[in-house]
């Protein structure tokens, strides 16, 4: 049976869909209806013998009274008062209501769109930030407090002075802003930064925000719902596709890329992806190096936490200064009074090759990068002379070889499971078989744990990784148990969960409930338990940093990163080379390993020590109150990169930090027991 619309409904239909194509129809549409009111007014008040004359003032009268109360008490006779009154209180609704409610709300409509960041921007040499994830606001607070070196990287590109930075994000809200407010080093800045919404995917999005014209485009790795999967990689990858496409269309220079991949093996894919100019950083492989490194070498989170922050004490920079070419690597060294020169990075045949502690007699080449720590970038400078109290020379430049490192059968207990997990197990590998015996506890599957190694060619036989399926947030006398054969405790921050504030309530849950465990006396001759927490909230680390030795936030650490390699690409290099096996690393070392005793020590006399090693002398760690160190656990204080003519009293507990490519002989492995 035919359906048989009315009138009435036809005509609210037609009315609706003129309403809704914009303000320009709704303006007519009333302008219609005041024009057809005021034409029945000037009908209702003509009189009846006019035969059509004095409409046109009749119907003036109307529109008079319709659009302006004031005329109300003008009028003579009760017929065209009441029709007065009638089309007075038509205006306020017709005219004044309406036109009121359709201007504001075009407006508003505006206003929102243009809050939602659709507009291009206009823009050159630029920073561009694809995405928004628990990285981006520490990126930003890396680029704005960089100012010298940001000045120093966008002079190279002949661009401004001030780093301009363009977020690019998903769907821009009320919530993203009032984070950005509310931060203390964006928030006062917050002009200098340009949220707008879109996708990286989208080529039009990309236009957007200028992404061709930029001086670097950083792409963080989208946060996934479902831990395993490629997705976020392949995200990454379709950006890059997305952006190589769009110029080569517009026939401009590749702008320098970085980006952050979830799995080292897809980035010959993203080499292949993008033409231009893209360094690489794999946030599961670095986080995983860095645990690596903290078990090899306990209390070096303290180091990196310092090194890799932008608001705690020194940090790395790559300076060129090639009035240094020719010089030794002793003598370049007495040059810098408030940095310490740690080594070069060469530029051969296109590929940067660093040189970390090179040995005093290495020779200085113009070209090369020199790897410096400092607090600010204008202290990395050297001076025209050596630094007083430098002048006299050093006793001995030969190098003093020290034991080999050998950490046979250290057992690491892993509590929790992320995608950073088979990376350090990969990590631990490296450093050569029986090296680390590795347990894994999660409440995630075996199977699917097996299957996520096996997937990153990782078949581990049960003497090297041991898996657990349990709880351990209620785990009993077997976790106990666990726990008194470990010599490394490892809380992972668990991807699995929606928001990085509850894998740390988890973490801070299960570390509270072990905490009596872990506390527990040691047998005789054993080493201190070493515990490692990772945290994805650095406020967090209130709740929990003064009662574990040592703790890693891994988003401020991947930002930091992220942000440097954009500003200095050599950085990459130096990371890779400091924090994998073999090469050169940070580590500790005892007063008796440089045949010293206990005693008051001076700067220039424990860098020459160092040096007849050929070693890098980067600091000291005491144990002091805490607030003395700065990023150092209660009871330790670290200081990189001291003042020069400074002293310590240091005792036998006491350590020095340098950086080395020779590392130590632990005490031989006490024996095991398996109860």
């Amino acid at each position: 049976m035919k359906f048989s619309f009315g009138l009435l409904d036809r005509l609210r239909f037609q009315v609706e869909r003129a309403l809704i194509r914009g303000p320009h129809i709704q303006l007519l549409v009333v302008a219609a209806v005041v024009a057809l009111v005021a034409l029945v007014g000037g009908l209702a008040v003509l009189p009846p013998d006019a035969n059509g004359e004095g409409l046109e003032q009749s119907v003036w009268w109307a529109f008079l009274r319709l659009t302006d109360p004031g005329y109300l008490g003008d009028d003579q006779g009760a017929w065209r008062r009441v029709v007065a009154t009638a089309l007075t209180l038509a205006g306020y609704v017709l005219f004044m209501g309406t036109l009121v409610a359709i201007m504001t709300g075009w407006l508003l409509r505006s206003m929102r769109t243009l809050e939602r960041g659709l507009t291009p921007v206009v823009m050159e040499d630029h920073f561009v930030v694809l995405g928004w994830t628990d990285r981006t606001v520490p990126l930003l607070q890396e680029l704005l407090l960089s100012t010298f070196r940001v000045r120093h990287f966008l002079a190279g590109l002949g661009g401004g002075r001030r780093a301009r930075i363009v977020t690019l994000v998903e769907e821009l809200d009320e919530e993203i802003l009032e984070e950005i407010r509310q931060d203390h080093v964006v928030g006062p800045r917050a002009a200098e930064v340009v949220l707008r919404s879109g996708s990286g995917i989208n080529a039009d999005h990309l236009r957007r925000v200028a992404a061709v014209h930029a001086a670097a485009v950083i792409v963080p790795s989208p946060q996934e719902q479902e831990p395993g999967e490629v997705s976020a990689d392949v995200e990454v990858i379709k950006i890059l596709l997305s952006l190589d496409g769009q110029v080569r269309a517009a026939g401009e220079p590749h702008p320098y890329v970085v980006i952050e991949l979830q799995e080292p093996r897809h980035e010959e894919v993203a080499r292949r992806a993008y033409g231009g100019p893209l360094e690489v950083v794999s946030s599961s492989q670095l986080i995983g190096r860095l645990m690596a490194q903290n078990m090899r070498h306990a209390g070096l989170s303290r180091v990196y936490n310092e090194l890799l922050s932008p608001e705690i004490g020194s940090e790395v920079f790559i300076r060129h200064h090639d009035a240094l070419a020719g010089k030794t690597f002793a003598e370049a060294a007495r040059r810098f009074e408030r940095a310490t020169l740690c080594g070069v990075v060469r530029s051969t045949e296109g590929r940067f090759i660093p040189h970390l502690a090179p040995g005093p007699d290495f020779k200085l080449a113009a070209g090369d990068a020199l790897v410096l720590i400092a607090r600010t970038f204008r202290d990395a400078a050297p001076a025209e002379e050596p630094w007083r109290g430098a002048g006299r020379p050093l006793k001995r430049l030969s190098a003093e070889p020290l034991r080999e490192l050998d950490h046979r059968g250290r057992r690491v207990l892993v509590l929790g499971w992320s995608e950073k997990v088979p990376a350090l197990l990969t990590e631990l590998g490296s450093y050569g078989t029986g090296a680390f015996e590795v347990t894994v506890v999660s409440s995630l599957p075996i199977t699917d744990r097996l299957d996520r190694l096996r997937r990153q060619n990782l078949d581990l036989p049960e003497r090297v990784c041991r898996h657990i399926e349990a709880d351990y947030t209620h785990w009993g006398d077997e976790g106990a148990r666990e726990i008194a054969r470990a010599d490394h405790v490892v809380f992972m921050s668990s991807d699995r969960l929606v928001s990085g504030e509850e894998a740390d309530a988890r973490t801070i849950m299960g570390y509270l409930s072990l905490e009596e465990t872990l506390n527990l006396p040691r047998k005789r001759d054993r080493p201190p338990l070493q515990r490692l927490v990772e945290l994805s909230d650095p406020h967090n680390q209130t709740l929990i940093g003064e009662r574990v030795g040592e703790v890693m936030i891994s988003p401020i650490l991947l930002s930091h990163v992220l942000a440097q390699v954009a500003l200095r690409r050599e950085l990459s290099v130096v990371l890779d080379e400091l924090f994998t096996a073999g090469g050169a690393e940070i580590a500790f070392r005892q007063l008796d390993e440089y045949e010293l005793g206990p005693g008051m020590f001076g700067f220039e006399e424990l860098e020459e020590e160092a040096t007849r090693r050929a070693e890098v002398f980067l600091g000291v760690e005491r144990l002091a109150s805490a607030r003395e160190g700065k990023g150092s656990a209660p009871g330790r204080a670290l200081e990189l990169n001291p003042e020069r003519g400074r002293s310590w009293e240091l005792a036998a507990h006491d350590r020095l930090a340098v950086m080395t490519r020779v590392a130590r002989r632990p005490p031989a492995p006490e024996p095991r027991d398996e109860a």
